[in-house]
């Protein structure tokens, strides 16, 4: 037998299709591999949430339960969903815009509506929303946010010009419209766990505020809250008269309930005026500051359109947006959630909005009442912004960086320390806002009665 028939030698085409279906196989199945990883390091924060809130010790304090809730809304808004949360949380101060009891004051101090201060009032209301949401339940820093946030609608309170009503509505905005969103676009539902962290928190705000959430709560008609069960699938059973607040899901009935009543409220009060569309398309401005050009910014305003549902579009006074409009913005979302869900590993870091810099030595300004304001307070930065960097820390990326670049093509402002109008330094929390509540009185005051409010729980 010759050399040539003892060893045989295929065709290169039968070598080259041999090697492509062991590469094609080996693919598949790391392919399937890191599709498992993630499918289960994408769960793991959700099944944490649900454990946290399941091994609730016997008789735990207020505190503690409301701590436990903000653990989980920590969660959701700086790890699981960093980027539709904080376009909820944006959405939700934008859904306040189309009640005209809201609107029509907004409108008339021209802070929401004049490009000179509307990104200097963002600022401060993310970074007071930062404080009073997020820092620890009854600490000192979190007590002084409280206060500062009272004192400011103090006045308008009393005087009637903010409703009570009102007040209750934007927290029930802030705590439902970013769940809207996530539930709509983002890569997992939130969990009855979460709604139920959710629910705690919120509630505890509203008793802190000092709202009388129960009055306005029997406002709920039994059609409107037959129409809440239908629209939620009648997936759970709602203790409507939350009789059962130390259940640890009593948090979900408040949450339900809470919802149910923004939506009866939205029926009876959400309509058209011109404020309403004043607010309106100066926040839109805003939020577009990092889109150059006005065709651009033309497309992108008829994608956020898309994200309204039509009772507010139609009360902020936007047209309703063509059908491409609709597909497309469905179309990358879609493709957002699906990617996010079954393709990229969860986020590692948590996103942290604020920073508290080195604390300096207190020393309390001579007070004849608890709780003055001292003199010497740890400053805090905000890691982002929108429109004008205030309290922003000006370092190297953050004046260097790719987004930097962007800003300054766009005649942006950037961090600096030059310009101390943007406070780089960063913020005391006594000084955030309107001069109205602004001293040392007026603040101490407000933190006396947080105080209090803690103590009756």
């Amino acid at each position: 037998m010759s050399a040539s028939h003892r060893f045989y030698h295929p065709p290169a085409s039968q070598t080259l299709a041999t090697y492509s279906q062991a590469t094609t196989s080996v693919f598949v199945l790391l392919l399937a591999f890191y599709v498992t990883v993630v499918r289960l390091l994408r769960y793991h924060r959700s099944h944490k949430n649900t454990t946290l809130l399941n091994n609730v010790p016997e008789k735990e304090d207020h505190v503690s339960s409301v701590r436990r809730a903000q653990v989980i809304y920590r969660t959701l808004m700086n790890s699981e969903f960093p980027f539709i949360f904080v376009k909820g949380v944006e959405l939700a101060l934008f859904r306040t815009y189309a009640i005209p009891t809201i609107s029509s004051l907004l409108d008339k101090t021209t802070l929401l509506t004049s490009k000179s201060s509307i990104a200097l009032r963002y600022s401060n209301t993310w970074a007071l929303f930062n404080e009073f949401a997020l820092a620890d339940w009854g600490s000192d820093r979190w007590v002084e946010a409280m206060a500062r946030t009272r004192a400011i609608h103090a006045t308008l309170r009393k005087s009637g010009k903010v409703r009570e009503e009102d007040m209750l509505y934007t927290l029930a905005a802030l705590a439902t419209q970013p769940v809207r969103l996530i539930n709509a676009w983002e890569w997992r539902q939130v969990t009855d766990a979460e709604l139920c962290a959710t629910g705690t928190l919120y509630r505890a705000l509203a008793e802190v505020f000092d709202i009388d959430w129960r009055k306005y709560f029997a406002d709920t008609t039994q059609e409107d809250k037959a129409s809440y069960e239908a629209s939620i699938g009648g997936q759970v059973s709602i203790d409507w008269d939350l009789r059962d607040s130390n259940s640890p899901y009593s948090g979900l009935d408040f949450y339900h309930a809470l919802f149910a009543w923004q939506q009866s409220y939205e029926n009876r009060a959400m309509r058209h005026i011109p404020a309403n569309h004043n607010l309106a398309s100066a926040a839109v401005d805003l939020l577009l500051w990092g889109v150059p050009g006005n065709f651009l910014k033309r497309v992108v305003t008829k994608i956020l359109v898309v994200l309204m549902d039509d009772p507010l579009r139609i009360a902020v006074g936007y047209l309703e947006p063509a059908t491409i409009s609709r597909i497309f913005t469905r179309t990358v979302l879609i493709s957002r959630k699906l990617t996010l869900r079954y393709l990229t590993l969860p986020r590692l870091v948590a996103v942290q909005p604020t920073r508290v810099l080195a604390s300096d030595v207190s020393h309390p300004q001579p007070s004849s009442l608890e709780g003055a304001i001292p003199q010497h307070q740890s400053r805090t930065i905000l890691t982002s912004y929108v429109g004008a960097p205030y309290y922003v820390k000006p370092t190297l990326w953050n004046r260097w960086g790719p987004g930097a670049w962007w800003w300054w093509c766009l005649g942006h402002p950037i961090p600096t320390q030059g310009i101390q109008h943007f406070v780089p330094e960063g913020y005391l929390i006594h000084e955030i806002g309107s001069r109205r509540g602004k001293t040392t009185t007026v603040q101490a005051r407000e933190e006396q009665a947080v105080r209090a409010l803690l103590h009756s729980f």
